[in-house]
């Protein structure tokens, strides 16, 4: 009887091996395409300084707003503009074609005659994009609150325009004020 069982055992074992050889797992594959897109830098370069000219101010304080288009667009309080050099700040930015950009400035900067101890804040700054080669959906468009989003029709698109709203304060003390806004340009 052992040795029947031992037969027994022995076939199973057999029996078993060669399944296990011979039944293998079908197996697919496929090929999955890779891409990789690289665009130009963004590059963003200041051409002119914003300037909000010559102010007078009678002791109260007040506000002078220059326009992109490169004036004063009002004034407020006490302050009075008397003319001198005023200009929009303007730069250009550099990146591929068709694609959208994002354009910003802080909320505020502050400008100080060094020295004088009296600084001036700017804020509500309004970037608008040129007519010809960087406005895209935007062009001709204001955006207040420094923030644009801007298709590059052209690149470089030349002539973005920054303006924005001066506080003047109270007896603000004579000098010439200088601080700089930064200005950022990122993909979209």
């Amino acid at each position: 009887m052992k040795k029947s069982v031992n037969k027994v055992l022995l076939g199973s074992t057999t029996l078993l091996a060669l399944g296990a050889v011979g039944h293998q797992a079908q197996a697919a594959t496929t090929g999955v395409a890779i891409q990789a897109i690289i665009l130009d830098p963004v590059q963003i370069t200041a051409v002119l300084p914003m300037n909000f000219g010559e102010l007078t101010d009678s002791g109260a304080g007040g506000t002078a707003t220059l326009g992109t288009g490169g004036t004063i667009t009002g004034v407020t309080g006490a302050t009075t503009s008397i003319g001198g050099t005023i200009q929009a700040g303007t730069f250009n930015v550099k990146g591929s074609t068709g694609r959208q950009i994002d354009i910003t400035t802080p909320a505020s900067v502050t400008i100080d005659d060094v020295g004088a101890g009296a600084p001036m804040t700017v804020h509500s700054f309004a970037i608008l994009a040129p007519a010809a080669g960087g406005g895209g959906n935007n062009t001709g468009t204001a955006a207040l609150g420094a923030n644009l989003a801007s298709t590059l029709t052209a690149s470089p698109a030349n002539g973005y325009a920054l303006g924005g709203t001066l506080v003047v304060g109270a007896a603000q003390v004579a000098g010439t004020y200088n601080g700089t806004v930064v200005v950022t340009a990122v993909y979209n």
